[in-house]
């Protein structure tokens, strides 16, 4: 096989690769504007929880806690479940602390610390209704009453420039800036089933929030991670284009040379 062959064919693959990062990245950036606005309205509505939950004097959460560590289960994303794992790592656990890994590959790479007993392994979810059942079902899987638990959830919730993922712990809803003022001055009963069920609708937005958030991440760092690949295959390509124009002219001129010193006697 000659030289130009060989590069023809590097070239060829290096063609197919840009076509595949060319269309992962479009995918990427229709799940980030998606997830997006997604995102925007679970927000509203968990700052409308939070303020109706804080109508109620006192607090119906016990000591117990559930910690929450969201993951992903695909692929082009960096080393999303690593940085999540990391941070799981990194905390304080109480010896009677309940554990949800959302992500299989999550929890492969925590290899079930904590313990699999005091772990429950959720799948990612793939849509926004997916996310409403997984964040409504939560409780009962887990086996934890939210009016007597304390919730901590451990995501990637933003990206780098670079695309890395940036993970947060919250233990509470994350301020957000909301130019309406709902249930102002709004006096309400404390009767403690109505203060329940405000949490228990607290708890259910947080969840929506968190595993929104991180879908959001997710798909951010997938169309970086996709752009730089989608840029570096160009920049291969066209380096590979001047090699392989500069060996044909170099064969076209040896091959002249060659006729040259045939046709003279």
């Amino acid at each position: 096989m000659t030289s130009a062959r060989r590069m023809e064919l590097r070239l060829n693959a290096w063609r197919s690769f840009r076509g595949i990062a060319r269309a992962s990245r479009t995918l990427a950036a229709t799940q980030a504007l998606h997830w997006a606005e997604h995102l925007r309205r679970v927000a509203i509505h968990e700052s409308w929880c939070v303020r109706l939950a804080s109508r109620f004097s006192g607090s119906s959460t016990g000591p117990g806690r559930v910690t929450v560590a969201i993951g992903t289960d695909l692929g082009l994303c960096g080393p999303l479940n690593a940085r999540v794992a990391d941070a799981v790592r990194a905390l304080s656990v109480g010896s009677s602390e309940r554990w949800v890994l959302v992500g299989e590959r999550l929890a492969n790479e925590l290899h079930f610390e904590p313990p699999r007993e005091h772990a429950l392994q959720l799948p990612v979810p793939s849509s926004f209704a997916a996310v409403e059942a997984t964040a409504a079902e939560l409780g009962i899987l887990s086996g934890v009453d939210p009016t007597t638990t304390q919730l901590r959830i451990v995501l990637a919730s933003s990206v780098e420039q670079d695309g890395a993922p940036c993970t947060s712990v919250w233990n509470a809803a994350p301020s957000h800036d909301h130019s309406h003022e709902l249930l102002r001055g709004t006096a309400l009963t404390p009767d403690d089933a109505l203060r329940d069920e405000a949490t228990r609708l607290l708890w259910h937005a947080r969840l929506c929030h968190a595993l929104t958030r991180a879908a959001t991440s997710e798909a951010e760092a997938r169309l970086r991670a996709m752009s730089r690949a989608h840029d570096a295959s160009d920049r291969k390509i066209g380096e590979q284009e001047r090699e392989l124009r500069k060996l044909r002219q170099e064969s076209i001129t040896q091959e002249m040379l060659e006729i040259r010193q045939l046709r003279t006697p």
